[in-house]
């Protein structure tokens, strides 16, 4: 049921069927709640939001438990308010970067971190098990906070960045139909920015679409049409960041990760700096912080991997090149709006972004398949582990199933642009051959 970052599907289909959703709901109430009885739920701007928030909501309350509806709100925004509220746990429904078509479902608890895997599990047990009790007695209610709901977390940013002045600065931004939509246009425009939005103007439908993190050219376009100072580009969910300086140059999350952490070693001291990034990490990262003396360490893809890898190492920042951005001083999730702020107080001082490293040359690409499982294939691994003998001297290989839609994920770095085409025609032609019928699992 739970993929690398919660719930995630299309709407309409297993689980996010509404009589579905009202048992998952009493399941997840059953494992989290707690002393409080409360908990707080938010969603981004899909169509499907409200319908998945009442039937989420109708299970929790049928096991005691208060539902805060925040309305629509960022992923951060919902982490941080589950632990100013102090509520059992958080609901954020959002399938981040994903077509309206899809939704999904993040769950925080108390603390407004990620709920771990072992609780994921005893949850999902919960669910297909069905065994629940319920009393007229204890019925919970369902109380509407959207009017007022987002006004502490935005006190929050204030507070951190309180002398960030932005006048005479040019900001576009690009908010992707989703959760920021309209606010964070204003926010920045209070700090005294000459704010462009683009991608502002949700209708239910367009979240993500041809927009937003995941098409990050869009930014690109708009910061040199505008002769604009940087440009920031979010996911629907608003946890994801990538920023474009005055240049035209695009700041994935790795070269974020660079420019924060040469940042923090030259305003604060620290014995040893930590940071965290994934296996899909650029080597131009890896190189730069080693060559500064930064202990550099790698989990795997997802930014709730990353936290628990930061939460381990002690780590001060983490992060992976899709975006997600933690800054273990303010919060440990990935927050969009937040990272962008800190980037811009960086601006304000140096009065430029350059790239901070030349990037080894990579290429991500997405198969769409039936069965994930083949990977686990004897006939892969086979493969797999020639490819790595032939070429791991002069590459980096690493081929995955997505956690979140039915793909596998080629990913290559070198830095013969030839080789990683042959690399991945290989593998996109190996996995074809194994996705059919004789190889189900």
């Amino acid at each position: 049921m739970f993929g690398t970052d919660g719930i995630r599907g299309e709407v309409f289909q297993w689980p996010f069927l509404p009589t579905e959703l009202v048992s998952l709901g009493a399941s997840i109430a059953k494992i989290l709640k707690a002393r409080q009885k409360k908990m707080v739920i938010a969603c981004d701007t899909r169509s499907s939001g409200q319908m998945i928030t009442s039937s989420l909501g109708s299970g929790i309350m049928a096991k005691g438990v208060d539902v805060l509806d925040l309305g629509v709100m960022s992923t951060p925004a919902l982490a941080f308010l589950t632990k100013h509220y102090n509520a059992d746990f958080g609901l954020m429904i959002s399938a981040s970067h994903n077509p309206y078509q899809d939704n999904g479902i993040k769950i925080f608890n108390a603390s407004g971190e990620k709920i771990s895997v072992g609780i994921e599990q005893k949850i999902s047990r919960t669910y297909f098990d069905q065994n629940f009790s319920f009393s007229v007695n204890t019925v919970g209610k369902m109380i509407d906070m959207k009017s007022i709901a987002l006004h502490p977390y935005l006190d929050f940013l204030r507070s951190h960045f309180a002398s960030l002045n932005l006048y005479q600065t040019r900001i576009a931004i690009d908010c992707a139909n989703g959760a920021l939509s309209g606010w964070a246009k204003d926010f920045l425009h209070v700090l005294g920015a000459d704010v462009i939005a683009i991608a502002d103007e949700p209708d239910g439908m367009n979240i993500n679409a041809n927009c937003g993190a995941t098409h990050p050219t869009l930014i690109q376009k708009m910061v040199t049409q505008n002769q604009a100072d940087i440009g920031f580009t979010f996911d629907g969910d608003g946890d994801r960041v990538m920023a474009v300086n005055k240049n035209g140059d695009l700041l994935d999350g790795d070269q974020i990760l660079a420019i924060l952490s040469l940042d923090q070693l030259h305003t604060n001291t620290f014995k040893i700096l930590k940071v965290v990034g994934t296996v899909m990490a650029n080597l131009g990262l890896q190189k730069l912080l080693e060559s500064h003396g930064v202990q550099f360490f790698k989990t795997q893809v997802g930014d709730k991997f990353v936290a628990d890898k930061m939460i381990e190492t002690k780590a001060q920042i983490g992060g992976e090149a899709s975006g997600h951005v933690i800054l273990g001083d303010y919060a440990m999730i990935g927050d969009g709006l937040l990272v962008a702020l800190k980037l811009l107080s960086i601006y304000q001082h140096s009065k430029s972004l350059p790239l901070a490293f030349i990037p080894t040359s990579q290429r991500l690409e997405n198969v769409s398949i039936k069965n994930k499982r083949l990977l686990n294939l004897p006939e892969w691994q086979s493969f797999l582990d020639t490819l790595i003998h032939d070429h791991g001297n002069s590459s980096y290989i690493l081929v995955r199933p997505s956690g979140t839609e039915p793909l596998i994920r080629i990913f290559v770095q070198c830095d013969n642009e030839a080789l990683i085409e042959h690399i991945i025609s290989a593998c996109r032609q190996k996995i074809t051959e194994l996705d059919n019928d004789k190889y189900l699992i």
